[in-house]
């Protein structure tokens, strides 16, 4: 990912966004808010904050999926220390109608290897400990962990503490995704995994 991203992705913003995204659908006023409390050195005219609205109806997840989408298109750019958004070409932009559509097409940027490893932590559920990851992934224990720690980053994972046990654990981000990653594998592959992560957990 390039650096305007990992801004953009930056710890720094977590608190805010995860706080914002408790609300319910915005107005035009509220979407431009959002905007603004993840990109906020800029010249953005008011016609992108229209432009982000009426295609995400002021869902603020969805409107955070369109900004990562806009991003990743370089539809909106950092310039010497002030975010822009190229107008001309965010008007050629075909924008996916769903959040769901959002995400898959964010998903194409990574390799298969890192989807593979995303599947079958879908496979395992809503949580899932890296020991557990860590013995169904292809990767060694030390790239494991550099994975992970990466999607936390970029925010397709949160990693938490178990309240009561103190368990480190790694939970989906959103919903959506992990059904979109459990879709992307095959009924036989489904089986094979959940045959697999039961034989463990036995």
């Amino acid at each position: 990912k390039d650096p305007p991203l990992q801004t953009f992705l930056s710890p720094g913003y977590k608190k805010k966004e995860i706080d914002l995204l408790k609300l319910s659908r915005f107005d035009w006023h509220g979407t431009r808010n959002l905007i603004l409390s993840k990109l906020p050195s800029n010249r953005f005219p008011d016609e992108f904050f229209s432009f982000v609205q009426e295609r995400t109806a002021g869902n603020p997840h969805f409107v955070m999926e369109v900004l990562k989408y806009l991003l990743e298109k370089n539809v909106v750019s950092l310039e010497d220390s002030l975010w822009m958004v190229d107008l001309n070409w965010l008007k050629k932009t075909t924008i996916p109608d769903s959040i769901e559509s959002v995400l898959t097409e964010n998903l194409k940027g990574y390799s298969v290897q890192i989807l593979d490893l995303l599947g079958i932590a879908a496979v395992i559920g809503k949580r899932f400990s890296f020991d557990l990851i860590g013995k169904l992934s292809s990767f060694d224990c030390d790239k494991t962990s550099e994975i992970l720690t990466m999607l936390t980053d970029q925010q397709l994972l949160v990693r938490k503490d178990d309240p009561v046990d103190g368990e480190r654990y790694y939970a989906f981000a959103n919903q959506s995704l992990q059904a979109i990653l459990y879709r992307r594998l095959k009924k036989n592959e489904r089986i094979l995994w959940h045959k697999k992560i039961g034989d463990l957990l036995e």
